[in-house]
């Protein structure tokens, strides 16, 4: 948990158990449910992440440490405590990238994957 929130961190592998590193091989039962998370639900990615997927929408934070990084339809955040205290909710979907999984992951209360076979 952090504070009154709970944690959900999302991710998928391949058949192996990898990480896909690259978000080109995206699948498309994958991006109908990211775009219903983030339409219904608080969800939070990486800067990178949201330039790579260019995913957009009224539940979406990014996290970065850019101050000055600026994109429409999305909501910014520099800090887990900033989107804790301004997130609307009773949950938190962390959707990746690697590095702001790794921040939330002290926090998680569940895990969700997707296998791609």
């Amino acid at each position: 948990m952090l504070g009154d929130k709970k944690i959900i961190i999302l991710g998928i592998i391949d058949k192996n158990g990898k990480s896909y590193k690259d978000l080109s091989r995206r699948i498309v039962a994958h991006q109908k449910v990211v775009a219903k998370l983030i339409k219904e639900k608080t969800c939070v990615i990486g800067r990178k992440t949201q330039e790579l997927t260019g995913w957009k929408g009224p539940g979406l934070w990014v996290l970065t440490k850019k101050k000055k990084w600026t994109r429409q339809k999305v909501n910014i955040t520099h800090s887990i405590d900033d989107l804790r205290l301004h997130a609307e909710g009773d949950s938190i979907y962390v959707l990746g990238g690697s590095s702001v999984a790794i921040q939330f992951e002290p926090y998680a209360d569940e895990y969700m994957f997707w296998t791609i076979n």
